[in-house]
């Protein structure tokens, strides 16, 4: 039998299962699982503001932070992310490439150990940048999926 919530881990019998999420540490590592697998929910509450003004290299015009999904993306459709973090100094900073979605997230936020975790497996970058996928609901709710992090080549961006 498998673990109802990640679906990864296998078990013997209820006892075991009980056994491990108790004792094993699997309750911990469940919810890290299962992040990876279904993407985590970032909330806007725990956004910085402001984290910066930038200006967009393809139009040359000055952008706010934005925690909205960009123009032509549809809801629940994943567009490409960067997400950086200098070593371990929060915030980190998500935009996509027309920088239409882009903000800095803070430690305090759902979801940000997951991504900061993935970021920093990031070999290529010394952990200290990556792609991955995101999308919003329509509730307005950013999901991050770390499973989908890689190098940039990876993605068309």
């Amino acid at each position: 039998m498998s673990c109802s919530k990640c679906t990864i881990t296998y078990y013997c019998g209820r006892d075991c299962q009980r056994k491990d999420w108790k004792e094993g540490g699997h309750k911990q590592e469940c919810k890290k699982i299962a992040a990876q697998k279904f993407g985590v929910k970032l909330c806007s509450k725990h956004c910085d503001e402001p984290i910066s003004t930038m200006i967009s290299l393809n139009t040359r015009q000055t952008i706010q932070d934005s925690f909205r999904k960009p123009e032509g993306v549809l809801f629940d459709e994943k567009f490409v992310v960067k997400v950086q973090c200098n070593s371990k100094l929060p915030p980190m900073m998500i935009y996509d490439e027309s920088r239409q979605c882009q903000f800095g997230y803070k430690p305090t936020g759902p979801g940000f150990s997951e991504v900061f975790e993935t970021v920093q497996n990031e070999p290529a970058w010394e952990g200290r940048k990556t792609f991955m996928k995101a999308s919003f609901n329509n509730a307005g709710e950013c999901i991050m999926y770390p499973a989908t992090a890689g190098v940039k080549n990876k993605y068309s961006w």
